[in-house]
């Protein structure tokens, strides 16, 4: 059993409102009671308050924290003694929300039979026969029951049960007359509850209540309080309550009615002891003061052992020096526990008997009876008792070694117990080890890859995986699934081809190439399985098998052409392919076809782009990192540009464009030109242009009508002109062609020939702001990269 503690309440409680408590002769009705606005604990006379330590966290501020409570002070005199943390008994008897606590009756109140009458209460009184009515009467402030068919009666100190017995004497002088009395209504009684309870005070409840409704009215008891001496004053005497008697046995002693004017005090805790180990109930038990208890006593006070088995009994205790004395308990009788003790119970660990166990990728897991079951083929009698994913070709048995006191392993063929190939006598405590494939993969692993949640399997102990090293054969070639499978002695090839997959349909099965350890000796050779069809291949542990391919084998490659042709798409790529043999397969390119303006995309080179922007991007972020850390930091705006740029290089679209002749008729007389082509190229033929295109800093970048006699200022200047970020000492030209060369523009000067259409202005970014960077020269090639990838990187998209 877990006992859970409840932090101690640090907050005042709301007021709540007094309802008047209504009970009928069937049932009680639910009652609202108002608890007094008392602070968390009311001191005695001369008793100093503790105060917060600054920082220290309220049980509220541990609640909203998702905190575990804090350790009572006895709590932690004994966690810092033993290893295990155990809770104080009883106390979750309170445990519950103040409100729940203070609404309502967790314990019902006593019956109604056994109800005290006194002044104030309301009667319910029923005559039937000769008489047929039905009255209220209430209790006179004398304590006096007025009937109009009795005299009166004096009532107080009756039960309800003992007034009916007196009125059905009385009623037999009537004929034929029978009399019925209940409570209509019931007085309420003040009550004082102080000392260790979270809300002490003064509380309203009524005469059906009792001490422990009080008590959990009052919030409960907290862990500083007892549970073994509460007292009750009544009329100028005490009675001492335990609610051990109540936790242990069940016992009704502690439902004691309540009466006006009670007051109940729970002082501070008295002497403990803990039980900690294989019991039922560990936790740390309040006893009686000076009192000394037994191993018999603590075994009853804890619920008693966990099993039968054989245990040892430990104390701990202090002496007058402070100092941990620990001894083995063996008598049960003699009284040696006392306050502060501890017993810590440890109980051997069990063995089996009469028992073997499957573990792993089985449908019939766990113990099974060895006289059923002697040898492995009674154990796993047909396929039906593997997994869907069972591993046939190995398995292992873990016997316990007597004589070396270590356990060994066995090896076994799954397959050959069911084919009745093979056989295992099986002994006591035999443990039988079965294999999934997916622990089969996770051989090749350093780390093993985590689980799906919905499967039962856990991975394989490091140990397991050793031995299944040390029988495995090696798959390499072509067979569709390469790697390591551990078998069980001679294991013929065509087994562990049919758990690798199978032969890939390149297989050259005429060259199986052998390598094989035998006496420390490595033999290889070239097989030819199929001149050997009749003669299976028997492999060992430790051999190596390859699996060859034919000489040409087909690679999937292939190639994309769009833009201009007749048939755009995508083709086929053998060895010796070039542009011009594209085209041709394309059908040629149409009438408006501009392949001066052709755009061609490498795989490769798409590649170390984007690697490239990537470093770039980590190489900004360490001089960024290093800056933030220097005595003078760059300023919000500064960090701000930089992230920025180092965001659009990690977002980049690699363009990897190469400068290549497109046009057919010159590919034709210049075939040096005619570039051989390579698994996954893109090729662009755009449409003749008539229009030249201006981006990057300018205020609006567009695509521009060509003329002939248009200067590259003239572009800009129709595109807006240029931005306040904008370099134009950088500005540069693309040709059609993938050609750049740089341009320097003002308002009055120019420098660049006749710009053809389909080419490109780019105006890049101004590396100024970025001055504070250390290598601000890598920044300007960095932003005009950019500034180019931006402008290509749609029309390759486009091909996707």
């Amino acid at each position: 059993m877990i006992f859970k503690r409840k932090p101690p309440c640090t907050s005042l409680l709301s007021a709540l409102v007094v309802s008047t408590i209504l009970l009928s002769a069937s049932s009680y009705a639910q009652e609202s009671v108002r608890t007094s606005v008392q602070p968390p604990y009311a001191p005695w006379e001369g008793e100093i308050l503790p105060l917060p330590l600054n920082g220290e966290k309220t049980h509220i501020d541990r609640e909203e924290e998702n905190l575990p409570p804090p350790l009572s002070r006895v709590e932690s005199f004994y966690a810092e003694r033993i290893v295990d943390e155990l809770a104080q008994y009883g106390y979750d008897l309170f445990q519950q929300s103040s409100e729940s606590a203070t609404l309502r009756s967790p314990s019902g109140g006593v019956h109604q039979e056994s109800v005290i009458i006194g002044v104030g209460d309301t009667l319910d009184i029923i005559l039937r026969g000769q008489l047929n009515e039905r009255q209220e009467y209430s209790i006179s402030p004398q304590g006096l029951l007025i009937l109009d068919q009795f005299p009166p009666l004096s009532v107080i100190g009756l039960t309800l049960k003992q007034l009916q017995d007196r009125l059905t004497l009385e009623a037999e002088s009537l004929v034929n007359t029978e009399i019925f009395v209940s409570l209509k209504t019931i007085r309420q009684v003040g009550i004082t509850v102080a000392g260790h309870v979270k809300n002490p005070g003064r509380h309203i409840l009524t005469a059906t209540h009792t001490i422990m409704d009080a008590l959990y009215m009052a919030g409960g008891i907290q862990n500083t309080g007892t549970l073994r001496r509460i007292k009750l004053i009544r009329g100028g005497k005490t009675q001492s309550i335990d609610l051990y008697g109540l936790l242990q046995n069940g016992s009704s002693r502690v439902d004691i009615p309540l009466r006006e004017g009670d007051k109940i005090m729970v002082s501070s805790i008295g002497d403990t002891l803990a039980i900690a180990g294989d019991v039922k109930n560990p936790a740390i038990y309040e006893i009686p003061s000076n009192q000394r208890y037994s191993l018999a006593t603590l075994f009853a006070l804890s619920g008693g052992l966990i099993s039968p088995s054989e245990y040892r009994f430990i104390k701990l205790s202090l002496n007058t020096h402070g100092q941990e004395i620990t001894q083995d308990i063996t008598n049960f009788g003699k009284r040696q526990f006392g306050d502060g003790s501890i017993l810590i119970v440890s109980r051997r660990k069990q063995t089996r008997k009469g028992a073997i166990e499957i573990e792993g990728n089985s449908t019939t897991q766990g113990l099974h009876d060895i006289n059923k079951s002697r040898t492995l083929s009674a154990l796993l009698p047909d396929r039906s008792s593997f997994g869907t994913d069972i591993y046939p070709l190995i398995g292992l048995i873990e016997r316990w070694n007597e004589k070396t006191l270590a356990p060994e392993y066995l090896s076994f063929s799954p397959l050959g117990i069911v084919n009745k190939e093979s056989d295992h006598t099986l002994q006591q405590n035999d443990k039988i080890h079965l294999f999934s494939r997916e622990d089969i993969r996770d051989l090749e692993t350093e780390k093993t890859q985590e689980r799906p949640e919905n499967l039962e399997e856990k991975a394989l102990d490091p140990l397991l995986k050793t031995i299944l090293k040390e029988h495995a054969v090696y798959i390499r070639g072509a067979v569709r699934q390469e790697g390591i499978y551990p078998i069980h002695e001679s294991t013929a090839l065509e087994d562990i081809l049919s758990i690798a997959g199978g032969y890939t349909l390149e297989a050259n099965t005429h060259k199986i190439e052998v390598t094989e350890n035998r006496d420390g000796h490595i033999y290889r050779q070239t097989i030819d399985l199929e001149a050997r069809a009749d003669e299976p291949l028997l492999l060992q542990a430790g051999d190596t098998i390859r699996v060859n391919t034919h000489a040409k084998t087909l690679v999937e490659n292939s190639i994309t052409l769009y833009g201009e042709v007749t048939s755009p798409g995508r083709y086929d790529l053998m060895p010796g392919d070039s542009l011009l043999s594209l085209i041709e397969r394309a059908g040629g390119l149409t009438e408006h076809a501009y392949p001066d303006g052709g755009v061609f995309s490498r795989k490769s080179e798409r590649k170390r782009e984007e690697n490239r922007f990537k470093s770039q991007a980590s190489d900004l972020e360490l001089k960024l990192a290093s800056m933030l850390k220097a005595e003078k930091t760059p300023n919000h705006q500064q960090v701000s540009i930089v992230e920025n740029l180092i965001r659009d290089l990690r977002h980049a679209k690699a363009v990897g464009r190469i400068t290549v002749e497109a046009d057919p008729e010159i590919l034709l007389t210049s075939p040096e030109l005619n570039i051989l082509l390579e698994n996954g190229d893109k090729i662009y033929i755009p449409k003749r242009p008539l229009t030249v295109r201006v981006a990057g800093e300018v205020l609006s970048p567009s695509a521009l009508q060509f003329r002939s006699e248009k200067k590259a200022s003239t572009y800009i200047e129709e595109a807006g002109g240029l931005s306040y970020h904008a370099d134009k000492k950088r500005a540069f030209v693309i040709f059609p062609n993938g050609s750049a060369q740089p341009l320097r523009v003002n308002y009055w000067s120019h420098q660049a020939g006749l710009i053809p259409p389909g080419s490109t202005i780019i105006v890049p970014r101004d590396p100024k702001p970025f001055d504070f960077i250390e290598g601000v020269k890598d920044v300007t090639q960095i932003v005009s990269n950019l500034a180019l990838t931006a402008v290509f990187a749609e029309e390759i998209g486009d091909g996707d």
